[in-house]
């Protein structure tokens, strides 16, 4: 079932997941489902870029 929160994006990690289905012979409702995540930020050193020089005929003869 967690293809069904493919929603939760970036640092967000799915804890539980929840469905409720329609009560009766009413197909026309749908399930519902909950989705509940936490916050697990990815930890990674952060490296300086180094700056690059760049010409203006290297962006398509810009100024030209």
């Amino acid at each position: 079932m967690p293809e069904l929160c493919r929603y939760c994006t970036a640092d967000w990690v799915i804890t539980r997941l929840e469905e409720y289905l329609p009560n009766g012979d009413d197909s026309s409702k749908k399930a519902i489902i909950l989705c509940y995540c936490r916050f697990d930020p990815v930890i990674s050193p952060l490296e300086p870029l180094s700056r690059v020089s760049q010409e203006v005929e290297s962006v398509g003869g810009v100024g030209k």
